[in-house]
């Protein structure tokens, strides 16, 4: 209950909710302004940031907490963003999930947008911490390949790079057939 009176209370700042480290434990919620600021805090956060009202006054800034992951504010309105936020001196990352504030004045008054919008989320959060990563790709081109041949295809922006020549810059020893030159999804995602 407490995090729907939350979110109704800061409907117009963005909500980070992050997912508690112990399991059974209530999560953290901060409503963030426009500024990246921390505008309220409930009393888990509160406590586990230190954070006191002079400091919520004053507009404390997210990224004195945490490291700075500002793409996390370019979502648009009603898109919830799952993200990790690392706090400062610390290595381990949470799991958080950032709902971007309701800007237009008549979403604000939509009864069904504000209901979506201030649903709770906390026990969402939860599963996010168990799934797993994609896996990291492997293979590809060495780190100095890769760099020629970028370097070849922006120094080569207005003219047509044809497949070969790609080949050629990257040092690539196998016959690249010419159906694979037609078709740019049939390339090895290595050049891609």
């Amino acid at each position: 209950m407490e995090e729907r009176f939350f979110r109704e209370h800061f409907l117009r700042e963005w909500i980070v909710a992050l997912s508690p480290r112990e399991r059974d434990s209530p999560g953290m919620l901060l409503a963030v302004d426009g500024n990246q600021r921390i505008a309220g805090a409930n009393r888990v956060a509160r406590t586990a940031l230190s954070l006191d009202d002079p400091d919520l006054q004053a507009g404390v800034s997210l990224w004195s907490i945490f490291e700075r992951v500002a793409e996390i504010f370019r979502a648009r309105e009603g898109t919830d963003v799952a993200t990790q936020l690392m706090k400062l001196g610390d290595n381990r990352s949470d799991p958080a999930l950032v709902t971007p504030p309701i800007r237009s004045f008549s979403a604000w008054r939509d009864p069904t947008t504000v209901a979506l919008h201030t649903r709770p989320r906390l026990d969402v959060i939860g599963s996010l911490a168990s799934t797993t990563p994609p896996p990291q790709a492997r293979g590809g081109l060495a780190p100095g390949v890769m760099r020629r041949v970028q370097e070849y295809v922006e120094a080569h922006l207005g003219n047509n790079v044809d497949l070969a020549a790609l080949a050629s810059v990257a040092d690539y020893r196998y016959i690249i057939s010419q159906e694979n030159s037609n078709s740019p999804q049939a390339l090895p995602r290595t050049i891609i």
